[in-house]
Protein backbone atom coordinates (compact mmCIF):
# COMPACT_ATOMS: atom_id res chain seq x y z
CA UNK A 1 0.00 0.00 0.00
CA UNK A 2 2.58 3.15 -1.27
CA UNK A 3 -0.47 5.25 -0.07
CA UNK A 4 -0.35 4.85 3.15
CA UNK A 5 3.39 5.19 3.75
CA UNK A 6 2.95 8.32 1.59
CA UNK A 7 -0.21 9.55 4.19
CA UNK A 8 1.84 8.38 7.44
CA UNK A 9 4.88 10.08 6.49
CA UNK A 10 6.26 12.15 9.03
CA UNK A 11 3.96 11.09 11.57
CA UNK A 12 5.34 9.97 14.82
CA UNK A 13 3.84 6.40 16.44
CA UNK A 14 1.41 8.36 18.82
CA UNK A 15 -0.31 9.80 16.08
CA UNK A 16 -0.42 6.70 14.16
CA UNK A 17 -1.67 4.98 17.51
CA UNK A 18 -4.96 7.55 17.75
CA UNK A 19 -5.80 6.40 13.90
CA UNK A 20 -6.76 2.99 15.18
CA UNK A 21 -9.66 3.54 17.42
CA UNK A 22 -10.25 6.02 14.79
CA UNK A 23 -10.90 3.23 12.64
CA UNK A 24 -12.41 0.97 14.32
CA UNK A 25 -14.85 3.59 15.53
CA UNK A 26 -15.73 3.86 11.71
CA UNK A 27 -16.95 0.38 11.71
CA UNK A 28 -20.12 0.74 13.44
CA UNK A 29 -20.85 4.03 11.21
CA UNK A 30 -20.57 2.21 8.27
CA UNK A 31 -22.97 0.16 9.58
CA UNK A 32 -25.38 2.47 10.73
CA UNK A 33 -25.21 4.28 7.09
CA UNK A 34 -25.77 1.12 5.18
CA UNK A 35 -28.30 0.55 7.43
CA UNK A 36 -29.86 3.42 7.39
CA UNK A 37 -29.84 3.19 3.53
CA UNK A 38 -31.62 -0.05 3.63
CA UNK A 39 -34.35 1.74 5.34
CA UNK A 40 -34.56 4.41 3.07
CA UNK A 41 -35.07 1.78 -0.07
CA UNK A 42 -37.51 -0.29 2.50
CA UNK A 43 -39.47 2.74 2.49
CA UNK A 44 -39.72 3.93 -0.39
CA UNK A 45 -39.97 0.58 -1.42
CA UNK A 46 -43.14 0.30 0.36
CA UNK A 47 -44.73 3.31 -1.02
CA UNK A 48 -44.32 2.72 -4.13
CA UNK A 49 -46.19 -0.78 -4.09
CA UNK A 50 -45.07 -4.11 -4.88
CA UNK A 51 -44.46 -4.14 -8.47
CA UNK A 52 -42.11 -6.88 -10.06
CA UNK A 53 -39.74 -4.14 -11.97
CA UNK A 54 -39.31 -1.72 -8.64
CA UNK A 55 -38.57 -5.02 -6.31
CA UNK A 56 -36.13 -5.78 -8.84
CA UNK A 57 -33.97 -2.74 -9.13
CA UNK A 58 -34.22 -1.93 -5.52
CA UNK A 59 -33.29 -5.42 -5.01
CA UNK A 60 -30.57 -5.17 -7.09
CA UNK A 61 -29.41 -1.15 -5.26
CA UNK A 62 -29.75 -3.40 -1.86
CA UNK A 63 -27.23 -5.64 -3.30
CA UNK A 64 -25.00 -2.84 -4.55
CA UNK A 65 -24.86 -1.18 -0.86
CA UNK A 66 -23.96 -4.40 0.50
CA UNK A 67 -21.16 -4.69 -1.77
CA UNK A 68 -20.04 -1.65 -1.10
CA UNK A 69 -20.00 -2.21 2.38
CA UNK A 70 -18.09 -5.54 2.05
CA UNK A 71 -15.68 -3.09 0.48
CA UNK A 72 -15.23 -0.69 2.86
CA UNK A 73 -15.28 -2.94 5.68
CA UNK A 74 -12.19 -4.91 3.65
CA UNK A 75 -10.70 -1.35 2.97
CA UNK A 76 -10.89 -0.71 6.82
CA UNK A 77 -9.38 -4.41 7.75
CA UNK A 78 -6.35 -3.56 5.19
CA UNK A 79 -5.83 -0.07 6.61
CA UNK A 80 -5.85 -1.15 10.05
CA UNK A 81 -3.37 -3.82 9.46
CA UNK A 82 -0.57 -1.60 7.64
CA UNK A 83 -1.15 0.74 10.45
CA UNK A 84 0.09 -1.63 12.91
CA UNK A 85 2.52 -3.51 10.65
CA UNK A 86 3.87 0.35 10.59
CA UNK A 87 3.79 1.19 14.39
CA UNK A 88 5.14 -1.98 14.32
CA UNK A 89 8.41 -1.66 12.65
CA UNK A 90 8.54 2.03 13.99
CA UNK A 91 8.87 0.81 17.28
CA UNK A 92 11.32 -1.86 16.20
CA UNK A 93 13.57 0.65 13.99
CA UNK A 94 13.14 2.74 17.21
CA UNK A 95 15.05 0.24 19.54
CA UNK A 96 17.77 -1.17 17.33
CA UNK A 97 18.92 2.62 17.08
CA UNK A 98 18.46 2.17 21.06
CA UNK A 99 20.49 -0.40 21.76
CA UNK A 100 23.13 0.87 19.03
CA UNK A 101 23.37 4.42 21.18
CA UNK A 102 23.70 2.18 23.98
CA UNK A 103 26.38 0.09 22.63
CA UNK A 104 28.27 2.98 21.48
CA UNK A 105 27.81 4.65 24.84
CA UNK A 106 29.30 1.17 26.35
CA UNK A 107 32.27 1.20 23.91
CA UNK A 108 32.98 5.07 24.27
Amino acid sequence: MPFLTIAFFGMDAGEMAMLIPILAISIPIVSIISKHRFRVIEMKMRMRGYNDQTLSIQQQQIEDLRNEVRGLRELLHQQMISVDSLLTNQAKLLESSRVREIQKRISQ
